[in-house]
């Protein structure tokens, strides 16, 4: 009934209307349609098009007809360009559905440029559209669309930037649009606070990755989330960072105490969590653990062992935490190892210290 409807709509149209169509959006419906609207100016029949196009749109999603989907949503962009509801479907389906759908990598990267591409270009012609710009930053930063390494060093190649680099910007831009939208502010602030993580990591920028946490509390006391595990994790990781930035043994083992408990307070990987947190808190340890064998040549014995020791604390958390995702427990061990030699040089250097050393590292 549908179809016929929206038929007999465009017959009459093709009547009364007879010039030849004059943009892409007419040109696509005529392809969809050739042997009515071949040549038919939509005018004021384009509610009733976008309309059937939603109808059609939502039995498509209802059946699976994924090809059919991509269709309409094509067309809905083309008859409605400034129309950000199609937009915002059409980038989430090519970033989770079709991306889920292809067999190759280059084919799963190639649906998320699509997606990302089609918000970006989306936010030229409506610069005031929150959602554009918060949907982009969403998609680049949610660990379901980088689901695997591959993705996210192709990405980072392609673009000359990291997915979680672009998302911090495209939210910056939404909280920008959207000052009192808390959601915004929250969502800014956990994009902060993996940017942050991942500049130290990667390049050593431990100013620059201070900055962006510093930036995030300020995003999450915007947002009144004042007394939450993401500011208490947010803190954390600054004290971390802080301390390794300014090589100061004394903080940075005082630091890793706050970090451990707000790790706790985060969903274990086995109880729907995601692992995230643990595993940077894995990488960071490598960074104490350096700082430690630094100390412990050219500092205060006990300052390196009390380093040693908080090192040793969170590791254990971690462990326990990742356990039932762990894939490489030698790696594990041979931290544990590495540990061990550090405590037993500060313990050749400073002999009276042996007995604050925890039976686990002797």
């Amino acid at each position: 009934m549908r179809p016929f409807l929206l038929l007999l709509i465009l017959g009459t149209a093709q009547f009364f209307l007879r010039p030849e169509p004059e943009s892409e959006s007419q040109a696509s419906l005529a392809i969809r349609f050739p042997g009515v609207v071949h040549s038919v100016v939509l005018g004021g029949f384009r509610p009733m098009v976008v309309q059937y196009l939603w109808w059609d749109l939502e039995a498509a999603d209802e059946e699976g007809r994924h090809a059919d989907i991509l269709r309409n949503l094509t067309l809905l962009q083309q008859v409605e360009p400034d129309n950000a509801r199609a937009t915002l479907y059409l980038a989430y389906f090519l970033a989770y559905t079709l991306k889920e759908r292809e067999s190759a990598q280059t084919g799963r990267l190639r649906r998320i440029e699509q997606a990302i591409d089609l918000l970006q270009q989306a936010e030229t012609r409506l610069p005031r559209e929150v959602s554009l710009p918060l949907l982009r930053g969403q998609l680049l930063a949610n660990d379901q669309v980088w689901s695997e390494p591959r993705l996210y060093v192709g990405w980072t190649k392609r673009r000359g930037e990291t997915p979680y680099a672009g998302a911090v910007a495209a939210l910056r831009r939404a909280a920008e649009l959207a000052t009192g939208a808390r959601h915004v502010h929250r969502l800014l602030a956990d994009a902060l606070r993996m940017r942050a993580l991942e500049l130290l990591l990667k390049s050593g920028d431990a100013p620059g990755a201070a900055s962006l946490l510093a930036e995030a509390v300020g995003h999450l006391d915007q947002a009144g989330a004042t007394d939450t595990t993401a500011r208490r994790l947010a803190i954390a990781w600054s004290g971390v960072v802080l301390a390794l930035r300014d090589r100061d043994p004394v903080r940075a083992a005082a630091a890793l105490g706050p970090l451990a408990a707000a790790i706790r307070e985060v969903d274990p990987p086995n109880q729907g969590g995601t692992g995230t947190e643990e595993r940077l808190a894995g990488a960071i340890l490598r960074w104490a653990l350096d700082l430690g064998r630094s100390v412990a040549i050219d500092g205060p014995a006990v300052d390196a062992l009390s380093l040693a020791v908080a090192i040793h604390n969170i590791q254990a958390l971690l462990e326990a935490r990742l356990e039932p995702i762990r894939t490489d427990p030698g790696a594990d061990q041979a931290f544990r190892k590495e540990l061990r030699a550090l405590v037993k040089d500060v313990v050749r250097r400073a002999p009276h210290l042996q007995g604050r050393v925890p039976t686990e590292l002797r």
